[in-house]
């Protein structure tokens, strides 16, 4: 298994923890039974995310946070645009045709699920991990998934770096929808060696 393979593979391990926890918070909150799926995990190059899209400038609603610590980073948590649309009907109770036109009650939703979202992922790295993480409040955005990824990014990070990629799928009691997402694990080329280190730390004691 090379470096690579052995990263992801315990990474996953630790976001499978993650939405383990995100599960037990969300069905409190929407009263329903909900199951988290992870489709796909990867390791992709910053500019490549735009390449794979097949309309980088499809609208998207996302919370998103800076994290500081024993990591410095930006995390993204994004959601398709069907998606906030089935997530404002199921939960606030009305339909809303323009994702761009949402009241403060729409965006409080899309805000505490990323805090949701967000909470259970980085406290899942920080518990597994042994390390120090610190979270700002999220912010909510609507704009084109390019425009949001490029807002996100923390300020040394460029084009070339790696990020970690996790798609999301939200299921929920009753909803005939899935609720899809995708989390971007924002960080430049000395905190993805950090947080490698981090790993390896805790798998072989190195």
């Amino acid at each position: 298994m090379n470096n690579n393979d052995f990263f992801m593979s315990a990474f996953k391990e630790i976001t499978n923890i993650g939405m383990g926890n995100a599960v037990s918070s969300l069905s409190m909150m929407l009263n329903k039974k909900v199951d988290i799926s992870i489709p796909n995990l990867e390791i992709i190059k910053l500019s490549d995310i735009f390449l794979n899209m097949e309309d980088p400038d499809e609208i998207y609603a996302c919370s998103y946070v800076k994290m500081d610590g024993d990591l410095s980073s930006s995390l993204v948590f994004l959601i398709e645009k069907d998606s906030v649309k089935r997530l404002i009907k199921e939960t606030v109770g009305y339909e809303i045709t323009n994702i761009t036109d949402l009241d403060e009650m729409s965006s409080s939703m899309i805000g505490e699920l990323g805090n949701i979202m967000f909470g259970s992922y980085t406290s899942a790295i920080s518990q597994f991990l042994n390390i120090n993480l610190q979270v700002n409040p999220p912010q909510v955005a609507v704009d084109t998934f390019a425009s949001l990824i490029a807002e996100s990014i923390v300020m040394s990070i460029t084009f070339e770096d790696e990020v970690i990629l996790t798609e999301t799928e939200i299921q929920v009691e009753d909803w005939d929808n899935i609720i899809k997402g995708k989390i971007v694990f924002l960080m430049n080329d000395e905190n993805k060696n950090k947080l490698f280190e981090f790993v390896k730390k805790v798998f072989y004691g190195g």
